[in-house]
């Protein structure tokens, strides 16, 4: 099981991290590798009401101007399951039949400017997608532009926290997936990448998937995932950090 969050100051990280363990665990029968008595629509099932569990305690915690974007992976024999609210992105290394490694998404960025979430969010009274220099922004209509970019403007359509966007169209309900897996050649190994967007947005799957591939473990992975990420994102912003950067890395069989 992976399970990431990533979060500004104040991070409720902690706690999402233990309530989401603490409730995959629970929906499971067997503690030492709980994914393994699933079917599919079980795991992705454990996998939503792990986030559920983990956003009812953020909004008990008064969490309301900070949040969290999540993702939770379960792996079992011949599939992967995500589970995910907000812009953390899984993404699968399948290693085919010829050992070629092909880059596959589970997860799609919960964005304000997404179709669907635009629709949503502005079936409320208040909740407005407005396009800014940053990218689409999720804002209270019901104040004037440089106001509501002010006082409340998000980036995310989805995220667990915040909860004073909720009026405005913000959810923490998780969406979920599961992709199944052919049997990888003797001596490979799939890799699956569950990483905020301080990855995503300077590195692509391919490359993240073949930098994975190339470690010897998921540890020295997700290292060399997060330096790529730093440089990456100096690189971009002439001297700068872009983002925050958190990754996980699991080699399948």
């Amino acid at each position: 099981m992976l399970s990431l969050c990533s979060a500004a100051a104040a991070s409720p990280q902690p706690t999402l991290d233990a309530s989401i363990r603490r409730t995959m665990l629970d929906a499971t029968t067997a503690p030492l590798d709980p994914a393994t008595t699933l079917r599919p629509a079980q795991q992705q099932a454990a996998a939503v009401a792990a986030l559920q569990r983990a956003a009812a305690e953020l909004q008990a915690g008064g969490y309301e101007r900070c949040g969290a974007a999540a993702a939770v992976c379960l792996a079992a024999p011949g599939c992967l399951t995500a589970a995910w609210a907000g812009d953390c992105r899984a993404v699968a290394g399948v290693c085919m039949a010829d050992g070629s490694l092909q880059a596959l998404a589970l997860t799609q960025d919960h964005k304000p400017d997404s179709p669907l979430e635009r629709a949503r969010i502005e079936a409320t009274p208040a909740g407005r997608v407005k396009q800014t220099a940053g990218g689409a922004r999720l804002m209270d209509g019901s104040l004037g532009w440089q106001e509501a970019l002010a006082a409340k403007s998000l980036g995310l359509s989805r995220a667990l926290g915040d909860t004073s966007y909720t009026p405005l169209g913000l959810t923490a309900e998780p969406d979920a997936a599961t992709l199944c897996l052919p049997p990888a050649p003797t001596g490979r190994r799939h890799v699956l990448i569950v990483a905020s967007d301080g990855l995503w947005e300077v590195v692509g799957s391919g490359k993240a998937v073949a930098a994975a591939a190339a470690c010897a473990t998921p540890a020295a992975a997700a290292a060399a995932l997060a330096d790529l990420s730093r440089r990456r994102g100096v690189a971009c912003k002439g001297g700068r950090v872009l983002d925050d950067c958190t990754v996980a890395v699991a080699f399948v069989a």
